[in-house]
């Protein structure tokens, strides 16, 4: 694959980034079983699906409903999550 990706080494640090991600234990982050080819130009994320949609989906389908405080926990999540990742 002679992408943007291979030729900065970006394949290798998203591989490196999902074994991190396969090592993670909690019950708001995905397990992380891999990835694969053949979606599209970029790997894909292979994990459990999620019966409600991932959180686009959700934002989109619930954005009325959402009040001030779920939004907030929700971002509070969010970088709850990316601290784990660093």
């Amino acid at each position: 694959m002679s992408t943007f990706l291979s030729h900065t080494g970006g394949y290798q640090r998203i591989r490196r980034e999902l074994k991190i991600c396969s090592r993670l234990h909690h019950e708001n982050i995905l397990p992380v079983y891999g990835y694969t080819y053949g979606f599209g130009k970029l790997m894909a994320i292979v994990n459990l699906w999620v019966e409600n949609g991932n959180l686009t989906a959700y934002l989109e389908r619930e954005n009325e409903a959402l009040t001030v405080v779920r939004r907030f926990q929700l971002v509070s999540l969010h970088v709850w999550c990316m601290n784990m990742l660093e």
